[in-house]
């Protein structure tokens, strides 16, 4: 795993790729994990599109996020996935039904690829404990997930 910030540090393209290509030599799988995003939007910004497209093409076998509080969407690019956010997990913003969900990603893989992906919705309670979501609000998240998604493809 590789991690870039690019909420409080501003992230150079070429350090992005060349990070990723070197660890992608020494390691069989890379995953590109960011912070980045706007809170409270299901949707990513451009910055967070463009940053996943290029650590793909430097050689990342999955890219996952993490900041807007709520679960984005998913992306196919060149055969790779990209989750955009997994929303919130252990977080004290009860305030609102869409900063409770999360999603726990499951990740499989064969050779350098994600060959299955297993988004698990979870709930935080109000005693902030995350749990896996009851049947309804699982198809709800999975449901939304769907739907954000495919407004990417437009």
């Amino acid at each position: 795993m590789i991690g870039f910030d690019a909420i409080w540090h501003h992230v150079e393209e070429e350090e992005l790729t060349s990070e990723i290509q070197k660890l992608s030599e020494e390691v069989d799988i890379t995953i590109a994990f960011f912070h980045w995003g706007n809170e409270y939007q299901n949707l990513p910004n451009k910055i967070q599109r463009q940053y996943a497209k290029l650590a793909i093409d430097a050689g990342a076998s999955l890219v996952i996020g993490n900041h807007p509080h709520w679960i984005q969407a998913v992306e196919m690019y060149n055969g790779k996935l990209i989750v955009y956010s997994h929303g919130n997990f252990v977080f004290d913003q009860l305030w609102s039904t869409k900063t409770k969900e999360g999603i726990v990603g499951e990740y499989i893989f064969r050779d350098n690829n994600v060959i299955a992906a297993n988004l698990i919705p979870i709930w935080i309670g109000d005693d902030y404990q995350p749990e896996i979501a009851d049947l309804e609000r699982k198809k709800n998240i999975l449901r939304e997930i769907e739907t954000i998604s495919y407004s990417l493809a437009e």
